[in-house]
């Protein structure tokens, strides 16, 4: 499939996780994200949620107030999203049955072409990177991932297949994060002299990197390329 017939058909998906549970202490445990998802561009600030029934007008207020809605036996999930394009859903969900990151932040973005606009991928791609930063410094991060969302489907790495699994170093994606024990494990050094298009370092021990600038070439020769030489190197 041709770059163009993937980006028309294809989505976007950012996967952030963390080793605690904003939400154990109630509301107020998940404000600091809240304010990162208000804080968010016009051209991708949710203004709507979903809890249980009807799609909602998103406000903080009322979410608050009707929080108890979200919440299940061993998980609670806010859905936001856009009511424009281009379509978001933002997925919040957080789990007290300890299977799996207790937290996760899941980001979907439609069409994938909406971040191959020209003269506007580079800066679309950034403010991408900059939520996965704000999000970083407010929970401590221990995986995360952004890339095509049907490649990803695709890909052998496990989370693909069971959202709950370990997280293991099995694929390399356009951003990758690495929480502090996987780096540890794979020593810190060998990821920072990872082969990549931008390195940096998180709050809390993490490390985000990417293959490429953006994310819209993720099936072309030279980014696989820049995907495998990555992943020989870890």
């Amino acid at each position: 499939m041709s770059p163009e017939e993937w980006n028309k058909s294809d989505s976007f998906l950012l996967n952030l996780f963390s080793s605690i549970n904003p939400l154990s202490p109630g509301i107020e445990g998940l404000e600091p994200v809240l304010d990162v998802i208000e804080s968010l561009g016009e051209e991708l600030r949710p203004d709507e949620m979903h809890l249980l029934g009807p799609r909602l007008k998103y406000s903080r207020q009322l979410l608050r107030k009707r929080l108890h809605e979200a919440q299940g036996i061993n998980t609670t999930t806010i859905i936001l999203g856009r009511s424009q394009a281009p379509e978001v859903i933002l997925t919040l969900r957080s789990r007290t049955d300890k299977k799996g990151a207790p937290f996760s932040v899941e980001l979907v973005l439609a069409p994938l072409s909406f971040l191959r606009e020209p003269g506007r991928g580079a800066q679309r791609a950034e403010h991408i990177i900059a939520f996965v930063r704000a999000i970083a410094s407010r929970l401590p991060l221990s995986h995360g991932l952004g890339h095509s969302r049907t490649d990803f489907w695709l890909s052998s790495d496990p989370l693909a297949k069971h959202p709950l699994a370990t997280p293991r170093i099995e694929e390399v994606f356009w951003l990758n994060v690495y929480g502090p024990r996987l780096v540890e494990e794979l020593g810190r050094q060998r990821v920072l002299t990872t082969p990549c298009a931008h390195m940096e370092e998180l709050p809390h021990g993490a490390v985000l990197f990417l293959t490429r600038p953006t994310p819209v070439d993720f099936d072309s020769e030279e980014a696989r390329l820049a995907q495998a030489r990555a992943l020989v190197h870890l």
